[in-house]
């Protein structure tokens, strides 16, 4: 038996959903107005609100995400030219990750609230 469109659950499982329409909507627009994913967005951001530059595991926690998926976007970053790698200078184990001018020129032009769709 199909549940009722008033039952409770069915219910939050509709809003779920939408909510997730309009997330994916949302990031396409995102990435339409900013050549960048939410993703990296959020470890540009984080990388600005940081006095030093992070490691990249601080930089996973910063913006909860698994430091697996932070190394990847590091990576497509860094080829973008957005961010660098750099040796700290008082551990040379640790690889810090700091944002670059082009980092700085990214994070300003987006997102733009209410600006056209692509």
């Amino acid at each position: 038996m199909v549940p009722p469109p008033s039952d409770p659950t069915n219910q939050m499982l509709r809003s779920i959903r939408r909510m997730m329409r309009a997330v994916r909507v949302r990031s396409r627009r995102l990435r339409c107005e900013t050549g960048l994913t939410v993703p990296q967005l959020l470890c540009l951001r984080a990388l600005a609100d940081r006095e030093h530059p992070p490691t990249l595991a601080e930089l996973a926690r910063d913006v909860e995400l698994s430091p697996a998926t932070v190394t990847g976007l590091a990576d497509r970053l860094e080829r973008d030219g957005l961010v660098r790698r750099e040796r700290s200078q008082t551990d040379r184990r640790k690889i810090r990750l700091a944002g670059g001018a082009r980092a700085v020129a990214a994070r300003r032009r987006g997102p733009a609230d209410g600006g056209p769709w692509c």
